[in-house]
């Protein structure tokens, strides 16, 4: 049995607008976590995700001071809450949701007062993952890695390239903190070099970039010196400067010079 009942089952629908009305004259059977009043009338609604994605539940466009919960069907336990993730004083929540997960989308006031004409819409963008062309491990040294970037897909955008072209990525883990010097010298095409923090877990954002470099001086090839931490992964991108600056790779990794 639900932990309390819905007043609508919006299957797996998702859209703009996807629901609207009033909560005026509605019950009053769920109170609100992120407010620190009674909370106003609510509307329950049902919901699974059809596919899985990263999901943008909001109430923008409503008419009051509206609050935003999801909860677990069966147990009634809270998920989420949120007053104003959108703009005041609406609200918004952002989650990563597998298919067929099931919530109980709880819509209402921040006040006992906060009532009216409501607007409730559903989301969704591609979960954002990163696949690794190999495992570097620890390895240090010259050509810790090579090959050619021609067939490869253009999965990255480096910030410091212009149009970007097919790239190989690879996850380091280093096995002593310490400044290293990463660089594509001996590559024979115009190379960007691109470092970035890797979780190794889906998410709905984008990886922070820690540093990208295109040239080194006048040279076509690429270099980062970087302040590594024992036992935390990156992952390092090796992509072009144009959109068909492609060929053969070398990647180098070794402490940073003396200065």
């Amino acid at each position: 049995d639900p932990a309390f009942d819905d007043d609508r089952d919006l299957g797996t629908d998702i859209g703009e607008d996807l629901s609207t009305g009033s909560t005026s004259g509605a019950g009053d059977d769920v109170g609100p976590t992120c407010s620190t009043e009674d909370g106003g009338p609510d509307l329950i609604f049902r919901w699974a995700a059809p596919e899985d994605g990263c999901y943008t539940f909001e109430t923008t466009g409503s008419e009051f001071d509206t609050t935003l919960g999801l909860y677990a069907p069966c147990t009634g336990e809270l998920i989420e809450c949120d007053d104003d993730g959108s703009e005041w004083p609406t609200s918004m929540i952002n989650r990563l949701v597998r298919e067929g997960r099931e919530f109980l989308i709880v819509l209402d006031g921040y006040y006992d007062a906060s009532h009216g004409d409501y607007v409730l819409s559903i989301d969704s963008e591609p979960i954002v993952e990163y696949e690794s062309d190999g495992d570097l491990g620890e390895a240090t040294g010259d050509s810790v890695a090579s090959g050619s970037t021609e067939g490869e897909d253009n999965d990255f955008e480096p910030e410091c390239a212009r149009d970007g072209a097919p790239d190989v990525a690879y996850l380091w883990t280093p096995s002593r903190s310490g400044c290293y010097r990463i660089d594509t010298e001996g590559s024979d095409f115009d190379t960007t070099l691109t470092l970035m923090d890797y979780s190794g877990e889906p998410s709905c954002v984008e990886a922070d970039v820690i540093e990208c470099d295109d040239d080194v001086e006048s040279d076509t090839t690429s270099a980062i010196n970087y302040t590594a931490t024992a036992g935390e992964t990156i992952m390092i991108v090796i992509d072009g400067y144009n959109d068909d600056d492609e060929g053969d790779y070398e990647l180098n990794i070794g402490l940073c010079p003396d200065p």
